[in-house]
């Protein structure tokens, strides 16, 4: 009987693969800006009940690339402090995922898409204040 207590990707030296997906670029090759008001697109957000504070509203600019969604998120600068008692600070995480919503929001205007359940989260790093995000 095999039981599996590990996986891996190998990448060249140097690389900055993840998953087995370069990203020496960003945005990555291919990928095309999502223009968006985000100070509108947070006030949307919030009419259908999810209201985030300063600290939650990273989202700075979001690319799509077929089903790929990739995004740049920055934690406020008064909450740079934290960083070193997380992993990934909940503010980043959060905003992170609202690329997603973002996306939805633009297919689906009454439906707010955001996950709530985790599985399969790996982390690389820690004590980011600005995360760059494939989703």
């Amino acid at each position: 009987m095999w039981v599996r207590h590990a996986t891996g990707s190998l990448v060249a030296e140097g690389s900055a693969g993840v998953g087995g997906v370069v990203l020496e670029q960003w945005p990555p090759v291919g990928a095309e800006p999502v223009v968006a008001d985000l100070e509108v697109f947070y006030e949307r957000f919030s009419e259908r009940g999810f209201d985030y504070g300063p600290a939650f509203r990273g989202l700075e600019a979001v690319w799509r690339r077929g089903e790929e969604v990739f995004a740049q998120v920055r934690l406020p600068q008064e909450r740079v402090g934290e960083v070193e008692r997380f992993g990934v600070h909940p503010a980043l995480l959060d905003a992170a995922v609202h690329a997603v919503a973002l996306i939805a929001s633009e297919e689906d205007q009454e439906a707010a898409r955001i996950p709530f359940a985790w599985s399969g989260v790996r982390l690389h790093a820690s004590g980011a204040s600005v995360v760059r995000v494939r989703l």
